[in-house]
C-alpha cells in the first residue's frame, strides 16, 4: 500500500475520538468551505521516466590565472554579488581577475609597437633614399640591398611587436569572465579572493528560455519514433501535465544502458519547471482516460466503524445568508496521492466536497457554506 495512503489513514483515525466526544455535545451550525472535486486523468501509451534539462548549459572557465578581484551582480541588483539561481543577461560580467599584471603587459607591448613602428618608418625612408641614389649612380647597388634588408627586418620586428600587443590585450580582456547568453546561474564555483589558473571552472550557466525533458527508449520504439511526434509530459511533484513534441532522437544507443536518448521540448514552463526536475513522458497513444476524482487531502476524514475513509458531500443547498446546506458522508477509497491531493473512488457525479471543517462534521449535519 502507498505509504502516504497509510499515513492518511493514521491521521484521520485520530479524529474518531474527537468526533465521538463531539457527538454527545449540542450541535451548532458548522461553517465550512466546499469545492467540487477535479477530474484526474491519465494518459495511455508508452511511459518513460525523464529529467528536465535546460535548452543550453555551459561550464565557464577562466582563460588566465590570477586572484579573483570581484564577482558580478544579478540582473537589476547591485546590493549583492552573484549566487546560484540568479539571472544574468548576455555579456554580463560574472567575475574579474586582478588585472594589474595584464594591464602592465599591455602598456609594455604598446611601447614596443611604437618603437618598432618608428624603426620601420626610418628603415623605409633609408631604403627610398638609397633607391634614388643608386639610380643616379651616386652609391653602389650593394648599399640598396643592405637598406632593403634592414627595412624587411624592421617590418618583421613591427609585426612581432603588434602580435605581442594583441596577445596582451586578449589576456587583459580574458581577465573578465562574461555570460555567453542570457540565463540562470546553476553553479558558482569560485569566490572573491580565490586564486585561479587557466581552465579553472567558475560558473555553470543555463539558458532556460526553453526546457527539454531527456529520457531513454529501447530500440523497439525507435523504429516508429520521429522528430515532431506528440508527447505528454507529467510532473508528479507539481501536479501538472503539458503537451510537447519530440525534438531530438539520438542516432546511437548509450553503450551502457543500450537505450536511445530522446528529447522533448517544453516552452512557456520556465516559471515552475526547473532544471533537474523528474518527469514522466508518454509517447504513442496519449488518449486521456479518467482515473478518479481529485480531492484535497484535508477533505478526507475517518469513516464508519469499519475504519474506512470518507468525505462530506454537500446536498440540499438553500440560498440565504451564508448558503445553508446538509453534509452527508460519502465512503471513498484512496487510489493514489498526488502532492497535497488524493485521487479517490466512490464519489457521485456533481458532488461538492467539504474542504475546510470536515473533521467537525457528522453525517446529516446542517452546515453554512462560505466562499
Amino acid at each position: 500500500m502507498d505509504a502516504r495512503i497509510v499515513r492518511i489513514a493514521l491521521l484521520v483515525a485520530g479524529l474518531v475520538g474527537c468526533q465521538a466526544r463531539a457527538a454527545t455535545e449540542p450541535r451548532s451550525l458548522v461553517v465550512v468551505r466546499a469545492e467540487p472535486p477535479r477530474a484526474y486523468t491519465t494518459a495511455t501509451g508508452n511511459r518513460y521516466s525523464g529529467v528536465v534539462r535546460a535548452n543550453m548549459q555551459v561550464e565557464l572557465d577562466f582563460k588566465v590565472a590570477g586572484y579573483v578581484a570581484a564577482l558580478g551582480h544579478p540582473r537589476g541588483v547591485r546590493e549583492r554579488t552573484l549566487q546560484e539561481g540568479d539571472r544574468v543577461d548576455a555579456g554580463a560580467v560574472l567575475a574579474t581577475i586582478d588585472a594589474a599584471d595584464y594591464a602592465a603587459r599591455v602598456a609594455t607591448a604598446r611601447a614596443a609597437v611604437l618603437e618598432a613602428r618608428a624603426a620601420e618608418s626610418q628603415a623605409r625612408r633609408d631604403r627610398a633614399r638609397s633607391t634614388s641614389l643608386t639610380a643616379s649612380g651616386a652609391v653602389a647597388a650593394v648599399d640598396l640591398e643592405n637598406r632593403s634588408s634592414a627595412f624587411e627586418a624592421a617590418s618583421a620586428r613591427q609585426a612581432r611587436a603588434e602580435a605581442t600587443l594583441h596577445e596582451a590585450e586578449l589576456a587583459l580582456a580574458d581577465s573578465t569572465l562574461r555570460a555567453p547568453f542570457a540565463g540562470v546561474i546553476l553553479s558558482k564555483l569560485v569566490d572573491r579572493g580565490a586564486f585561479v589558473t587557466a581552465r579553472t571552472p567558475a560558473f555553470v550557466v543555463a539558458d532556460d528560455s526553453a526546457m527539454k525533458v531527456v529520457f531513454g527508449v529501447p530500440d523497439t520504439v525507435m523504429e516508429s519514433l520521429q522528430v515532431g511526434d506528440a508527447a505528454t509530459v507529467e510532473f508528479p511533484s507539481l501536479n501538472r501535465r503539458v503537451m510537447a513534441q519530440v525534438s531530438r532522437v539520438s542516432p546511437a544507443a548509450d553503450p551502457r544502458s543500450r537505450a536511445f536518448e530522446v528529447e522533448v521540448t517544453l516552452r512557456g514552463q520556465t516559471d515552475v519547471v526547473k532544471v533537474g526536475l523528474s518527469a514522466t513522458v508518454t509517447l504513442g497513444d496519449s488518449t486521456q482516460s479518467s482515473a478518479g476524482a481529485l480531492v484535497r487531502l484535508r477533505s478526507i476524514v475517518a469513516g464508519a466503524a469499519d475504519g474506512g475513509l470518507s468525505v462530506y458531500a454537500v446536498e440540499d443547498v438553500v440560498d440565504g445568508e451564508g448558503q445553508r446546506a446538509t453534509a452527508h458522508a460519502r465512503p471513498i477509497r484512496v487510489v493514489k496521492v498526488v502532492g497535497d491531493d488524493a485521487v479517490v473512488a466512490g464519489l457521485r457525479p456533481h458532488d461538492s466536497v467539504v474542504t475546510v471543517g470536515a473533521p467537525l462534521l457528522h453525517d446529516g449535519d446542517v452546515i453554512r457554506l462560505i466562499p
